[in-house]
């Protein structure tokens, strides 16, 4: 069964869009707002990040909420808010030499460095 997407959580809706869009290269191609007043909220937002080998278009996604539940002093870090090693939960991105190195120029020059960089030998 292929991938449709993935969603993370997100306190800065703007600054994510930002990051993904102008950074990444992926395109915000879907925005979902659902409002159950002014104090209870969420934007749930979808990332194109390429095509499967079918060709269907899988998509990265944050929910940024307000008053659905969520306790006042989450986080949104997978791995280390849970004790984990930042590396342990993680989502990869198929990609060319050609296009990684691209990504990082872009990611250098916003003054982001990686936290670490792995190859796997089939897949970095």
């Amino acid at each position: 069964m292929p991938l449709h997407h993935v969603a993370y959580a997100t306190k800065d809706v703007e600054a994510t869009t930002r990051f993904y869009e102008e950074l990444m290269g992926f395109p915000l191609v879907h925005t979902e707002i659902t409002a159950g007043g002014e104090e209870t909220w969420l934007r749930h937002i979808f990332f194109d990040i390429g095509p499967d080998s079918d060709g269907n278009h899988e998509s990265i996604a944050f929910f940024q909420v307000h008053g659905v539940g969520e306790k006042p002093d989450y986080t949104t870090d997978v791995s280390d808010g849970v004790g984990l090693p930042v590396w342990v939960n993680h989502c990869a991105f198929r990609a060319t030499s050609e296009k990684q190195e691209e990504v990082r120029a872009r990611m250098t020059a916003a003054g982001i460095q990686p936290l670490m960089d792995v190859d796997h030998g089939w897949c970095h």
